[in-house]
């Protein structure tokens, strides 16, 4: 940032709702002093939160010179471990109190995200099982209730794939229906799971990709076409001459 401004991170001033121009205070010292700083820029920065100036500004505003105390040093180096080597030589052949690695943190953090990808597959898969349950017992349901229907309509004269698209159709059209009502629903929600779940020390990027609503409507048309042939067989099965002569 420029002299007399300060960049902060994205999460500080999500939580202090703060915006480029706008004013933030920030309390220093043991006897906690104000400082009133310009915001000339929010920068991206998904763990900590940070306010970046320059040493003009800091001297300005806190009245002495700024003694840097930490030391970013970047390596060729990838790995934690290589990173220990070298954290390791400093602190033997240097003045250096205590380090930290950003490639162990990374490591730390990727392993974290892993764990939790078992779990997203987990709730997916129930969830895929209950649309699987739910679709078949609607329409096991729906044949039961309107066997002398059905039967009516194989006695008219209507063929196997007739009878089955009656039905089926109707399923079709439902879940297509249940698609365009839920998907506004789930983003929804989701929003809402993320926010209840965010902490103050992280900022997730929030956002679903296009191929995840492809793939909800693939899966959901899936079991319903895999429902509809277990309910064809079941539709063939019918007995016209008993389903008829019962009594409503």
């Amino acid at each position: 940032p420029s002299d007399g401004e300060v960049a902060v991170s994205g999460k500080l001033a999500e939580k202090n709702h703060v915006k480029a121009g706008d004013y933030i205070t920030v309390m220093y010292g043991d006897d906690e002093h104000e400082v009133k700083l310009k915001v000339s820029s929010v920068f991206t920065n998904y763990t900590f939160h940070y306010i970046l100036m320059t040493p003009s500004t800091y001297r300005e505003a806190f009245g002495k010179n700024y003694n840097p105390g930490t030391l970013l040093a970047a390596t060729e180096h990838k790995t934690a471990a290589e990173s220990y080597k070298i954290a390791s030589y400093l602190s033997d052949n240097h003045d250096v109190k205590t380090w930290a690695s950003t490639a162990d943190s990374r490591e730390s953090f990727a392993n974290t995200m892993e764990r939790m990808n078992y779990i997203i597959v987990l709730v997916v898969s129930c969830a895929a099982a209950l649309a699987f349950i739910v679709l078949f017992n609607l329409n096991n349901i729906n044949i039961t209730e309107r066997i002398r229907e059905i039967a009516t309509l194989k006695v008219m004269g209507f063929n196997r794939k007739e009878t089955g698209a009656y039905v089926t159709r109707e399923n079709v059209i439902l879940v297509l229906l249940g698609f365009l009502a839920g998907i506004p629903l789930g983003f929804l929600l989701h929003r809402y799971v993320m926010a209840q779940i965010a902490m103050d020390m992280i900022m997730y990027q929030i956002r679903i990709v296009f191929v995840s609503y492809v793939y909800s409507l693939g899966f959901v048309l899936a079991f319903s076409a895999i429902v509809n042939l277990i309910m064809r067989a079941k539709i063939e099965k019918i007995d016209m001459a008993e389903s008829l002569k019962s009594a409503e």
